[in-house]
């Protein structure tokens, strides 16, 4: 679980970095990758 969220987190940080960047366009590409990664640790925590 720990693994996946440090994912999502590190997708975030890459997204933020676009968004002060001025380039919100690459910063959405981000996003769904974050989601994923998040939803990955939700389920891993559901089974524990």
């Amino acid at each position: 679980m720990d693994r996946e969220i440090q994912k999502a987190e590190a997708e975030m940080v890459k997204a933020d970095q676009e968004i002060f960047a001025g380039k919100p366009n690459k910063a959405i590409r981000h996003y769904g990758p974050a989601w994923k990664h998040v939803g990955h640790a939700v389920k891993e925590a559901a089974k524990e």
